[in-house]
């Protein structure tokens, strides 16, 4: 039996106007987004551009194109949300002569992490559970080599297919799903540890 998406409501609620529905769609993808962008950052592009901003000016670019926005699909709001920011961090890799920066990655660890802050209840114990998760895996992501982050990024956060990561990267699928395999290991190994 299918799941009902509640971000469809809100997506179909604030393109009608409903300005509280928009307030919490936003808010709601706000913590995938920020974790995105501080991963894709990379350590040279960092130190000239704040996440905070990147996150800001995605939003304001979100913002002037959500009339167009079609939901698609679960996940569809925070993927396109992703998709902007990293088009906004490719034009200040540009701008600053910076090399393009890829985020870290995790397969079935990652996405589990993910899905499992995307839908606990928020309350003061699990916030600070959420927060010190989502440092654990920025962590792990941060000390993997950049090709796997960059696979893991791209799947994960963009909701790319193994193949449209694989035209973007210019290299072949079974390349990126090796870069995927070693991506899971490593980080699941790396979250193993940090709860023993």
């Amino acid at each position: 039996m299918p799941t009902h998406d509640p971000t469809a409501d809100l997506v179909q609620r604030a393109q009608d106007g409903d300005r509280d529905a928009y307030d919490a769609l936003f808010a709601n993808a706000a913590e995938r987004l920020q974790l995105f962008v501080r991963l894709r950052l990379g350590a040279k592009l960092r130190e000239k551009e704040q996440s905070l901003d990147l996150v800001q000016e995605t939003y304001l670019a979100a913002h002037e194109a959500f009339s167009t926005f079609e939901d698609r699909d679960d996940g569809g709001f925070s993927r396109w949300l992703c998709r902007i920011a990293e088009n906004r961090i490719r034009a200040r890799a540009e701008h600053h002569g910076a090399k393009k920066r890829r985020p870290p990655g995790d397969l079935a660890r990652v996405s589990q992490v993910l899905d499992e802050l995307r839908t606990r209840t928020i309350g003061p114990a699990s916030r600070a559970e959420r927060v010190e998760e989502r440092e654990r895996l920025a962590s792990a992501l941060a000390d993997s080599p950049s090709e796997d982050r960059d696979v893991v990024l791209m799947r994960f956060f963009e909701g790319l297919s193994v193949d449209e990561i694989a035209d973007r990267l210019g290299t072949s699928e079974s390349s990126v799903r090796r870069a995927l395999g070693r991506a899971t290991i490593r980080l699941g190994s790396c979250l193993e540890r940090s709860d023993a």
